[in-house]
């Protein structure tokens, strides 16, 4: 019987992973120069997190799929299940998740120690503060013809 194990099964936390790094990918865009820094050093975080969650399938892929062939088989232990393993084969993912683990730490570090050199970011993505206004000088400007909230004249 053949049994396939899924790299979702074996390690669920990566696809998070994957999705948080491109918020912050998004969040890095508008962020102000302190925050860069602090965004960095999740970043590198992640990075690290998906790394360290693909090194089990990748190194000792018959250890992380045993569950799996308990499940279909109702045999238990360690040496009991890889006694019933006659072929196991591993794809490249895992490689994979770790070489991007690995890259998405390598940018948060760079992240990290270059965010001191970018440009701030624009004054579009920053809120501008309202003019105060009280309610007598709205009054003076209905009176004379003005609409309070348009901050331009009236026809009249």
């Amino acid at each position: 019987k053949t049994v396939s194990v899924s790299g979702q099964s074996l390690a669920p936390v990566l696809s998070a992973l994957a999705l948080a790094s491109l918020a912050l990918t998004g969040a890095l865009a508008i962020a102000e120069r302190a925050f860069r820094i602090i965004l960095g050093a999740v970043q590198v975080l992640f990075g690290t997190a998906t790394v360290l969650s693909s090194l089990p399938g990748y190194l000792q892929p018959l250890r992380e799929a045993a569950g799996a062939v308990t499940k279909a088989t109702g045999v238990a232990g360690a040496a009991s299940t890889a006694a019933l393993v006659d072929n196991l084969t591993v794809t490249a993912w895992p490689g994979v998740s770790i070489a991007a683990g690995l890259l998405g730490a390598l940018i948060g570090a760079a992240v990290l120690f270059g965010a001191r050199r970018w440009p701030e970011s624009r004054k579009r993505y920053t809120a501008s503060p309202s003019p105060q206004r009280n309610s007598a000088d709205d009054w003076e400007r209905l009176s004379d013809g003005e609409d309070p909230t348009s901050g331009r004249a009236g026809s009249g």
